[in-house]
C-alpha cells in the first residue's frame, strides 16, 4: 500500500503502478476473504466447546481487548504520522493527543482523529459483530434438515453478496464478508467436507488460480 496506486494514509514519493499493482490486486482477492474463512473455521471449534453465553464473553475478550489496544495504543500515532504527512496538522505528538477525540476517522484523508475501528484492526470490530449476531445461525445450521436447504441458499447468497455494494473495506464488500465467514463455518462444521476437499483441491487450486490471473489482468 505504500507503493501502489491506491489511496492509503502515508504514500512513497514514488508509486509504482505495474508490479507492486499486481502483487497487490492478487492480495486484495484473497486475504481478507480467506482472514473471514478461517474465523467462521475457528467459530466451528469454539461454539462445540462453550455456551451460548461463554462464547460471547470469550469473543469479547478475545477480540475486545486487542481492538481496544489498537484504538488507544497503536492508532493514535499512525493518524498523527497522515495528519502531518498530509499537511493537517502541525506539532508534536503530544499536542496531537490532545486533539485525538476530535471527530470520528471515517476515510483516509477525512477530519476525524478518532479511530474507533482500530484503522487496521478494523477487522476485529466487524468479526466480533458477525460473531454475535451469527449465532442463532449457527445453532441453526447444526440441525442436519437446515444444511441441506442451506447447501442451495448460500451459492446464491454469496454471488448476490458480491453484486450489490453496500460498504466496500479492506477491498471487498462488508456483506460478502459476512458470507464468506458463514461458509468457513457452515463447511467446517460438516464431517464430509474434509474428504470432499480432499479428493476436489487438484483441480480446485488451478481454477483458483486461473481465475485470479483473469481477474487481475
Amino acid at each position: 500500500m505504500f507503493f501502489n496506486p491506491f489511496p492509503w494514509h502515508v504514500k512513497n514519493n514514488e508509486v509504482d503502478t505495474n508490479g507492486i499493482l499486481v502483487f497487490s490486486l492478487f492480495l486484495g482477492v484473497w486475504l481478507m476473504p480467506l482472514f473471514f474463512a478461517i474465523s467462521g473455521i475457528s467459530v466451528t471449534y469454539s461454539l462445540n466447546n462453550r455456551s451460548t453465553s461463554n462464547f460471547i464473553k470469550e469473543r469479547l475478550v478475545r477480540l475486545g481487548v486487542p481492538l481496544l489496544f489498537g484504538i488507544f495504543i497503536l492508532s493514535p500515532p499512525q493518524v498523527y504520522i497522515e495528519r502531518v504527512t498530509n499537511y493537517q496538522f502541525s506539532g508534536s505528538f503530544i499536542n496531537f493527543i490532545l486533539h485525538y477525540f476530535d471527530g470520528l476517522y471515517l476515510d483516509i484523508g477525512g477530519r476525524g482523529n478518532f479511530a474507533f475501528s482500530g484503522l487496521h484492526l478494523w477487522y476485529l470490530i466487524v468479526l466480533l459483530v458477525f460473531s454475535i449476531i451469527s449465532v442463532p445461525l449457527f445453532k441453526t445450521i447444526a440441525r442436519r434438515k437446515f444444511r441441506k436447504s442451506l447447501f442451495v441458499l448460500l451459492p446464491f447468497l454469496l454471488f448476490l453478496s458480491g453484486v450489490i455494494e453496500t460498504m466496500g473495506i479492506g477491498g471487498w464488500d462488508i456483506i460478502f464478508y459476512f458470507m464468506t465467514f458463514i461458509f468457513g463455518y457452515y463447511f467446517l462444521s460438516s464431517p464430509e467436507f474434509k474428504p470432499a476437499l480432499v479428493s476436489s483441491f487438484k483441480w480446485i487450486l488451478p481454477i483458483a488460480l486461473s481465475t485470479s490471473v483473469i481477474y487481475i489482468v
